[in-house]
């Protein structure tokens, strides 16, 4: 199989995580912070490293700001359901995930105001969008990274001064582009990141995190068991393990982990430099077939995700026919994402998405083109 969906979960898995992953189930399978005894110290203190291994990766000052979750769904959850109450207001864009707009839908049915900006290719004029977009009440911006339908980045730093002007916090969505490029919140100046551990950083599903600037703004999305101030009938909210109730999924954040091991082993520029020349490459030989669509705002390799269409064609059957002739992994449908394909006038067909990763090669990318072609 030719596996061309990264974005939706990066595979092969490399090495490092595989054996990181068999070296906490062999050594470090105790409960951490759940026990005095030698064996559950030594979780503890795996965790411990592990999160500020992660944390420095990420470029996350003090790493008990960074919180375990389940995945970015997790994370934005935790974030708009803490901040935002009746009669405030946030921005977000017509990129966003459903993890982000769904919670944004519950909101609005319960008395927060939201506003959608539309994104685009010209960066000021975007920005211009998101400055028109604000009001008084406005307490939240809401951003990704980058989208994983056109795979174009978003301007964070420039976004993020907007919001600080207005005295609004900022939410990003770094699904797509951690492990992939550096955006740290001391760079961008970001309050709060949610990561997720199985695209980029080559871990496996059911594990992410959330970065954290004051704790103080945020509520537990989930109350129980910390192995802390047990005595407490209140949850209270400190950082980190306030935030991460129930057993710790130790073998994700290992999984995490090694996957970052295999980032610096490869070194992240060299691994972004591959995904973009394929994705350069495709996008060219895309251009001499009449009958394909390129849906992007912008020229060039951005992140390596490509979406298009074959005029005449469902989605969901050209990706059967790169399954079925071409042995092509590729991912049909709306990505999650329906607003940005309302944009593009995409949501009833949906669009074939092609996503790249360090594992695939340019014989890959010449084998899916000639499915196309035939197409």
């Amino acid at each position: 199989m030719i596996y061309m969906d990264n974005a939706a979960t990066s595979w092969p898995k490399p090495e490092e995580t595989k054996k990181e992953i068999e070296n906490v189930m062999e050594k470090y399978g105790a409960n951490p912070g759940r026990g005095a005894y030698p064996f559950a110290r030594n979780a503890s203190e795996y965790l411990k490293k592990a999160r500020k291994d992660i944390a420095d990766f990420l470029g996350i000052d003090h790493a008990e700001h960074l919180i375990f979750t389940s995945g970015n769904t997790e994370s934005a959850n935790i974030v708009l359901k803490s901040i935002l109450k009746p009669g405030d207001h946030l921005v977000y864009t017509s990129s966003e995930h459903n993890a982000v707009r769904r919670p944004v839908f519950y909101l609005c049915k319960r008395g927060v105001e939201a506003t959608m900006v539309e994104t685009c290719g010209e960066e000021e004029r975007f920005l211009e969008r998101i400055r028109k977009a604000f009001r008084k009440n406005t307490k939240l911006l809401v951003i990704n990274a980058g989208s994983n339908v056109t795979g174009h980045l978003n301007p964070l730093r420039e976004a993020a001064g907007i919001a600080r002007k207005r005295s609004a916090y900022v939410y990003a969505d770094m699904a797509q582009t951690a492990g992939i490029i550096d955006l740290s919140p001391r760079e961008t100046g970001v309050d709060f990141m949610g990561y997720a551990g199985h695209k980029g950083l080559n871990g496996y599903g059911g594990i992410g995190a959330l970065y954290v600037s004051d704790p103080s703004l945020l509520q537990p999305l989930i109350l129980g068991g910390t192995g802390k101030l047990s005595y407490l009938k209140d949850q209270a909210a400190y950082l980190p393990e306030g935030f991460e109730s129930g057993t710790k999924n130790l073998v994700g954040i290992g999984g995490m982990l090694g996957g970052i091991c295999f980032i610096k082993n490869r070194g992240r520029e060299k691994i972004y430099r591959h995904e973009a020349e394929l994705t350069s490459y495709f996008l060219e030989e895309l251009k001499r077939m009449d009958r394909i669509k390129v849906y992007r705002f912008r020229e060039g390799a951005e992140l390596p995700v490509v979406s298009i269409n074959v005029e005449g064609m469902f989605a969901d059957r050209v990706a059967d026919i790169l399954a079925k002739k071409g042995d092509i992994a590729v991912r049909s449908g709306l990505h999650c994402a329906p607003d940005m394909h309302r944009q593009f006038g995409t949501e009833k067909t949906g669009t074939v998405r092609f996503s790249f990763g360090f594992h695939n090669t340019f014989d890959q990318v010449d084998h899916a083109l000639k499915i196309l072609h035939t197409l």
